[in-house]
């Protein structure tokens, strides 16, 4: 599971300075509390630059019928799973499904988007 810090800004979450859109948040996080944002590694899609969030891809794991990028969100470290006959473009920016995010406040699970 990736889970980052972030802090949530008019619907949004705000991850290494990037906006990510929570389309279903519900009001009610109050600043201040410990706020993460978790997706789990087969739901992050690498897109062309521009297209997403830019990430810096550090290492690719070939393990057979998938291959797991290990990047950097700025300092924060991101997982994605994609199949073994997937693309992965020179300059790469990260995309989130939106369904598969989870928002947790103080450790705790609190909505899935």
């Amino acid at each position: 599971m990736n889970v980052m810090p972030c802090r949530i800004d008019d619907g949004a979450a705000i991850v290494a300075g990037e906006r990510v859109a929570l389309p279903g948040l519900a009001a009610g996080h109050r600043a201040g509390q410990k706020t993460e944002l978790g997706i789990r590694p087969e739901f992050v899609q690498l897109v062309p630059r521009g297209k997403g969030i830019p990430i810096v891809v550090d290492k690719v794991e070939d393990i057979g019928s998938e291959r797991i990028v290990r990047a950097r969100l700025g300092d924060i470290p991101l997982s994605a799973i994609l199949g073994e006959d997937a693309s992965i473009p020179a300059e790469v920016d990260a995309a989130f499904h939106p369904e598969a995010l989870n928002l947790y406040v103080d450790s705790w699970l609190v909505e899935r988007i």
